[in-house]
């Protein structure tokens, strides 16, 4: 990890995950790819760059977008590696904003693979807070376009795929209006689903929040049980982020719209 030399501690630790971590799944895309422990340090890649994306390196940026790029050119890509770096999409994104990560995967969402529409869904919902309007509830936008499909179709986790929409960027009339559609075309009879969303002022789901304590679990673990992240003599460990900086991640975690088992949808009545 010679990039890392003459770098602060806590930002190197964090880097030193991403960096280790990334490398990991390079090895495990090229060999024999074990999806359980993929998606999960995928998914844990996007929760730290959400969380700590002024503090990772050029380096790291460079070197996931770099990989990104070079698995989309392969020839088996639109095959047998689309489905698995959604998440890592999702991380590139938080550092550029650039919609090229992401658009293939909202029209994936509504894949007619239940193991890979899960997984999408899981590795956009640590981007909810920071997707435009324009390509969440517009019309014609690849997302809402899927979700139409998903529930077209009563494909699972059409749940989850709602709850993820209504929760991004949005007012709530727009999403009034297209819950709506979706009521008029798919519910009463159709789905009862959707009707499970007007007759509960709270709405129950924990599959995001569950889907956030793994990813955390699995950083704070690899931390613990990694030693070559850090050096043992350098004390303190931590000196080098704002004194309250624990008080801004609690904030932005508690400000996160999916990061709660109850969803307040009493405005679609």
């Amino acid at each position: 990890m010679k990039i890392f030399k003459d770098k602060n501690n806590a930002i190197k630790l964090i880097n030193g995950f991403l960096y280790s971590e990334l490398n990991e799944f390079k090895n495990g895309y090229y060999g024999d790819h074990n999806f359980k422990i993929q998606d999960l340090r995928s998914l844990s890649i996007a929760w730290v760059s959400y969380y700590f994306k002024d503090y990772i390196f050029e380096e790291i940026i460079s070197s996931l977008q770099n990989f990104i790029d070079d698995v989309k050119k392969e020839k088996d890509f639109d095959t047998n590696g689309w489905f698995k770096i959604p998440a890592l999409q999702s991380s590139a994104y938080i550092f550029t904003s650039n919609n090229s990560h992401i658009n293939s995967l909202f029209s994936n969402i509504s894949c007619h693979q239940s193991i890979h529409r899960l997984f999408i869904i899981e590795s956009l919902s640590i981007l909810c807070p920071l997707l435009p309007n324009y390509i969440t509830l517009s019309y014609g936008s690849e997302l809402r376009n899927s979700t139409i499909e998903n529930f077209k179709h009563m494909h699972f986790y059409r749940e989850e795929n709602l709850i993820f929409l209504l929760s991004c960027e949005g007012s709530t009339e727009e999403k009034i209006i297209f819950f709506n559609e979706l009521i008029n075309k798919y519910g009463c009879q159709k789905d009862n689903l959707l009707n499970t969303f007007i007759n509960n002022s709270f709405y129950r789901n924990s599959f995001f929040l569950d889907s956030f304590s793994k990813s955390k679990s699995y950083f704070l673990f690899k931390l613990l049980t990694s030693p070559i992240l850090y050096e043992q003599d350098q004390i303190p460990l931590f000196p080098d982020f704002p004194e309250n900086y624990f008080d801004i991640l609690i904030e932005k975690e508690n400000n996160h719209p999916l990061n709660t088992s109850y969803f307040d949808f009493g405005y679609l009545k």
